[in-house]
């Protein structure tokens, strides 16, 4: 990785995807979080990657429309290392 970045509230999600997306524009970067709502769809709308993480009070969200289905699903960290093809 060359940088994780942790968001708390949805305008500092915004301000940190976007961040993301002129600082890294031809790498490939991954937005993980457990809201489809925000995080998976803003991360959509920038051309980023998404993992919804289905845990916790937002765990059961459904897509609204395509912008809220994540590119992949997970429910443990652990898994992480599948999608990211790390050893």
């Amino acid at each position: 990785f060359d940088r994780i970045m942790f968001c708390s509230t949805d305008l500092e999600k915004k301000e940190c995807f976007l961040q993301a997306h002129h600082q890294f524009p031809h790498q490939k970067v991954y937005v993980i979080g457990d809201r489809i709502d925000s995080e998976i769809r803003w991360g959509k709308e920038l051309g980023f990657s998404t993992i919804h993480l289905r845990q916790g009070k937002y765990k059961d969200l459904l897509p609204r429309d395509q912008w809220e289905i994540p590119d992949y699903e997970i429910t443990s960290f652990k898994e992480l290392a599948t999608i990211l093809k790390l050893p």
